[in-house]
């Protein structure tokens, strides 16, 4: 597989607070060792949501365990 395809063969799609940019987010996500490879964010229904691909489906399940879908929704300081 090329790494193209591999960045978002495991990937969540969660919502995302305006005011937060990538840059912190992934430094957040690296801190907590959940494998992240790739984050973008993308408008959805005038929403923005955060794409996050992971290494494999365990650090996927392991992001489900310690983070909740709404992590990234309420604004707080990373």
């Amino acid at each position: 597989m090329t790494r193209r395809k591999r960045r978002y063969h495991y990937s969540m799609n969660v919502p995302l607070h305006k005011n937060y940019s990538l840059p912190a987010v992934y430094r957040h996500l690296k801190q907590r060792n959940l494998g992240v490879i790739h984050v973008k964010d993308k408008i959805e229904n005038c929403k923005r949501r955060l794409v996050i691909g992971f290494k494999s489906s365990s650090h996927r399940d392991q992001y489900r365990q310690h983070l909740s879908e709404d992590y990234f929704h309420l604004f707080q300081i990373l």
